[in-house]
């Protein structure tokens, strides 16, 4: 029969289950701060007397129609993995699905998002990297850098997961 355990030396389902719900936590917790701190700033913004810039507002318009699109799913992401930790010890015999289903959307989701940052950063760079190449290949350089944490940031903890959680 089949039937969840985790490996010796690994996690125990205590430590998974509170693994879970830190990890949902944390996404929830950013995806709702990001799009509130967004919110401020756009209500900020709209009560200056001399309005930004063109591009200014171009830039910080474009970063707003990227957050509120992949913000509220980094929420809905978070909070799901918070109810999977809180139910983990009853879907104790879907978990390692479960665990496959979160890597994939999370997946999806950082890969959507860097695809999405692509324009801002080209609306970005280009209003000021024509002056200055060295900001170009520094905005780009750090685009990288900031893909790179994300991306680990959304799958070494899907990897520790499933390490820790097979079925025999």
């Amino acid at each position: 029969m089949n039937q969840l355990v985790t490996r010796k030396g690994n996690l125990s389902l205590k430590e998974l289950k509170i693994f879970c719900i830190a990890l949902g936590g944390f996404y929830a917790f950013f995806g709702f701060l990001s799009l509130n701190i967004l919110k401020m700033q756009m209500n900020i913004i709209s009560g200056f007397e001399v309005p930004p810039d063109d591009y200014f507002m171009g830039t910080f318009k474009m970063l707003y129609k990227v957050w509120t699109v992949f913000m509220p799913l980094l929420t809905i992401l978070g909070i799901v993995y918070v109810v999977w930790g809180l139910l983990f010890h009853k879907t104790i015999k879907w978990n390692f699905i479960i665990s496959l289903i979160m890597s994939v959307l999370s997946l999806v989701w950082v890969l959507a998002y860097s695809i999405n940052l692509f324009g801002y950063l080209d609306l970005f760079v280009a209003g000021i990297g024509d002056d200055f190449p060295v900001f170009t290949y520094t905005a780009y350089g750090f685009s990288v850098f900031g893909f790179i944490m994300l991306f680990l940031l959304f799958t070494f903890p899907q990897y520790m997961l499933r390490k820790n959680i097979k079925y025999v």
